[in-house]
């Protein structure tokens, strides 16, 4: 299919865009921010370099159209898609075959392994994106870390910008054909497209509107196409007649290259983003492009170094592969902060393999017949590989490994399993017949009230790690009310969730004890808020208890459980690391928690004994991943807890009054 076009100044654009040394050292910009983010390094914002792609893209797309206009004077949307087809879905069907063979031997089948395969699957057809919200959550959830085909997420918005974007692009060029009065149609139509991208990027970050998460969050390509559009618009608006001055190209390039430097390091994980923040670093991407119409200047000539362009050629295999070979080196040689660094290092090699075996060949391929031939021939095969190995996995292995038929298999669950006896033994409480005894009971609280006329007696408060003591405190205390209420980060009467948390305890007078815990060494959180909530809270009379949480490992819970051929068992790890780790939250702890009537009570060292700390006693496993118990860890905590502490006891029973 063909639509035929006028050219113009597109033209001119595209004819100073075609070949520039400059964005090949710019994706080795990119590609180095990420791989440097994902090896641990000293760059909390490194993942922006995404978006430097993105801007790229929309650039690089959008003056290769032109060039077809001008050459042509019309745009073949087969030979488009086609193009786009051979250049990135072969390697990316290599890379994922490998993933999902080497998942096999090295993932639990208790769920890792199907969230790769069902990635894997995603990839292909051009969804990642969708799937890897639905299946890991966030960008920077703990789950997402043990997908090793996290990373396709973006390389599938990039692939839907493609198929819708020379539609928007075409639509506004043929408007300025048919009305020459509406010149500005060429790029204002990918500028509405691109302002309303940002609008919804901004209210996603704002989570105004949260029954929509995944279209309006980090993954969606709603909030994301407005930085293809910036490039896009770049590409459209500037021509060979205007290239800036050297002097200013210059100031442009240094410019970008400070925004980006700035980025890097004063943003991580807990910005929203994309946001506000994400225009730095599209503009900064944006003033390079620009910089670079003036290749004279000093910024755009160290970019067009040949060291930088090597790096910009294999820049797409290399943000393949690393992510993958980081997170299996973590798998077999866990808590080690250098092996990342080394597995991203080494996975140049296949990087540099598929460049010159998969990638240049079939690109290089003409004319069509041929192309779509070897193309089918890499895709296919991995197509099918990937879902026999789903098939496998969820019907077979998992089976096997749940029922502890697949080898040996200590107690003790692992994976999210048991999670439905949670919700059965500790019910929502706004439920019916119980929301008229808890007023400022949020929807995710949950509770266990053997005698609901008696109101509530115990608030547990604090993250996932707060909720993993219910099963033990059901069990050694069977007759006391207790409600949990989660919060995000920490006890401050400053935020919402701890807010609501706060009044409940305060307004229910039959509430005579406060349990908090969290992930402390996960969170960054204020002494003094947590302090003045302390104080708040014993000043109305309750007893308040802080635990010093539990210890967590550098390897999931199924490494433990299962004695695995090719990896073996593994429960513990040095009591050293893991007193590192404890040392850099307790003593802020206590210091918030100095205050009369509150206590800190030491649960971490029912787990270390000697130089290690165990996820399992004996043969019997106590936790259900790397840092969350298991009904039977939680029971174990609470019981030893409970014999060592009378107070806590006494204060939970109600004896004490």
């Amino acid at each position: 299919m063909t639509v035929l076009g006028s050219t113009g100044e597109v033209a001119a654009t595209s004819a100073t865009t075609n070949r520039r040394a400059d964005i090949q050292g710019l994706r080795a910009l990119a590609v180095g921010m990420v791989v440097a983010y994902h090896s641990g390094l000293p760059f909390p914002g490194g993942f922006v370099g995404v978006d430097v792609f993105f801007v790229i893209s929309g650039y690089v797309i959008t003056a290769m159209i032109g060039r077809e206009f001008a050459e042509r004077g019309r745009f073949d949307f087969r030979r488009f898609y086609r193009r786009r087809f051979q250049r990135l879905t072969p390697a990316l069907a290599v890379m994922v075959g490998f993933v999902v063979l080497a998942s096999v031997v090295l993932l639990s089948p208790l769920g890792p392994q199907q969230t790769a395969q069902k990635t894997g699957l995603g990839s292909l057809v051009l969804v990642a994106n969708v799937v890897i919200a639905k299946t890991t959550g966030g960008y920077f959830d703990a789950p997402a870390a043990a997908n090793p085909l996290l990373t396709t997420w973006s390389l599938s918005v990039e692939e839907q910008f493609y198929l819708v974007f020379p539609i928007v692009l075409l639509a506004g060029w043929l408007l300025a054909s048919r009305f020459p009065r509406l010149g500005p149609a060429r790029w204002m139509t990918v500028g509405a497209v691109g302002t309303l991208s940002l609008v919804l990027a901004l209210v996603g970050a704002g989570h105004v509107l949260s029954t929509t998460p995944w279209l309006l969050g980090y993954y969606s390509p709603l909030t994301r196409a407005w930085e293809f559009a910036a490039g896009a618009i770049l590409a459209l608006l500037i021509s060979t007649r205007r290239r800036p001055s050297g002097p200013m190209a210059t100031v442009l390039g240094l410019a970008g290259l400070m925004a980006l430097a700035v980025t890097i390091w004063s943003i991580d994980g807990t910005t929203p983003f994309p946001g506000l923040w994400t225009l730095v670093p599209v503009a900064a991407t944006v003033a390079l492009l620009a910089a670079g119409l003036t290749p004279s200047n000093i910024v755009s000539r160290v970019l067009a170094l040949r060291p930088f362009t090597i790096v910009g050629d294999v820049s797409y295999s290399w943000y393949l592969w690393h992510w993958p070979f980081i997170v299996f080196a973590i798998v077999v040689w866990p808590g080690d902060p250098t092996v990342p660094v080394i597995a991203a290092l080494v996975a140049a090699v296949p990087a540099i393999g598929s460049y010159r075996w998969v990638e240049q060949p079939i690109r290089s391929l003409r004319p069509p017949r041929p192309v779509m031939r070897n193309v089918a021939l890499v895709v296919v095969p991995v197509l099918v590989i990937t879902a026999a190995s789903l098939v496998l996995s969820e019907r077979v292995l998992r089976t096997e490994y749940a029922t502890g038929r697949a080898g040996h298999a200590w107690p003790g669950a692992v994976g999210w399993s048991n999670l439905s006896e949670l919700d059965r033994t500790f019910p929502p409480c706004n439920s019916p017949g119980v929301s008229f005894v808890v007023a400022d009971a949020t929807s995710t609280s949950r509770c266990h009230l053997p005698d609901p006329a008696a109101g509530v007696e115990v608030v547990v408060v604090g993250d996932s790690h707060g909720q993993h003591l219910l099963p033990g405190l059901r069990q050694v205390f069977p007759h006391t009310n207790i409600l949990y209420q989660p919060i995000d980060t920490v006890l401050s009467a400053r935020l919402p969730d701890s807010a609501v948390a706060l009044r409940l305890a305060l307004r229910e007078p039959s509430v005579r004890t406060v349990i908090v815990n969290s992930y402390w060494f996960n969170h960054v959180w204020s002494g003094p808020d947590l302090t003045a909530a302390l104080r708040e809270l014993v000043s109305a009379g309750k007893s308040v208890f802080l635990t010093d949480d539990v210890p967590d490992f550098p390897f999931n819970a199924a490494r433990c459980k299962y004695d695995t051929p090719l990896l073996g068992r593994r429960c513990s790890e040095s009591a050293v690391d893991f007193a590192a780790r404890h040392r850099q939250y307790l003593g802020r702890l206590r210091t918030a928690a100095a205050v009369p009537g509150v206590r800190v009570v030491p649960t971490a060292r029912y787990f270390c004994h000697g130089t290690r700390c165990s996820m399992n006693r004996g043969r019997k496993n106590l936790f259900r991943d790397d840092n969350h118990l298991n009904f039977r860890g939680s029971r174990y905590l609470v019981s030893r807890l409970a014999r060592d502490n009378p107070d806590v006891v006494a204060a939970v029973t109600g004896s004490d009054r």
